[in-house]
Formats: C-alpha cells, sequence, structure tokens
C-alpha cells in the first residue's frame, strides 16, 4: 500500500479523493492532494523531494532505514490549484510508479493491476 510521506494518507486503490477542499486552503497549501509538476525522463529522475525524504532526520536516530521511497504520475480531476513546482488537486488516480526494487515492483503490480509499475528498465510488471 501506498502511504504520503508528509500526510500518512494511505492509498488504498488508484484513486484519492480530497473530501474536504476549499480553494483559499489549497492556494495556502493547507488541502487538497500535492504533486510535483513532471520532470522530464522522470522515470530516472530523482527529485529534491525524493532527497528531502531520505535525509535523517532528529526521529530516525535510532538508527532505522527510511523506508522505500516510490514515485509515480498521477492524473489530476476536479478542482485544482496549480502553482510554480506543482499542484493541489480535489481528485487523483495514479497512472504510473515507479519502484525501487524488484519486490516493491511485484507487490505494487499485485496491489494496483491498472497502474503501470516501472523498475529499472523494465515496465509493465
Amino acid at each position: 500500500m501506498l502511504l504520503s510521506p508528509t500526510r500518512r494518507t494511505a492509498w488504498l486503490d488508484p484513486e484519492l479523493r480530497c473530501d474536504d477542499w476549499d480553494t483559499s486552503e489549497a492556494v495556502r497549501g493547507a488541502t487538497g492532494i500535492h504533486a510535483h509538476l513532471v520532470p522530464e525522463h522522470w522515470e530516472a529522475a530523482e527529485s529534491e523531494y525524493v532527497s528531502w525524504l531520505t535525509r535523517p532526520s532528529r526521529r530516525s536516530r535510532d538508527r532505522r532505514r527510511s523506508p522505500p521511497i516510490v514515485t509515480g504520475i498521477v492524473e489530476r480531476f476536479g478542482r485544482y490549484v496549480l502553482g510554480a513546482e506543482g499542484w493541489r488537486a480535489e481528485w487523483v488516480i495514479v497512472r504510473k510508479l515507479r519502484a525501487p526494487t524488484p519486490e516493491i515492483a511485484e507487490a505494487l503490480a499485485l496491489a494496483y493491476p491498472d497502474v503501470e509499475i516501472i523498475h529499472g528498465n523494465r515496465q509493465g510488471c
């Protein structure tokens, strides 16, 4: 199961909706489903966000490993707010996921059968 790294929201299936959409709150970044704009060659790109998520924090000083990071492409629907680096939307559907390991790619393919899974140079796990 996918889990939002900042809000801890579980993605039980490829679709996620924001039940409490408020455009003024979305403009301030406080509501909605957040996504970065898609970088060129996203499958190979390591975003600043991934680097930020994997750096050690005060809480991780107990030597626990960082959880694996899965990145992907989502399509937005409904209302949204566009920003300079990304957007916040009322409703999104996952279209593609990039897995860090073959084992995670296989697990994602089972959990999200309608989503294209990418690992290394392999697509469509």
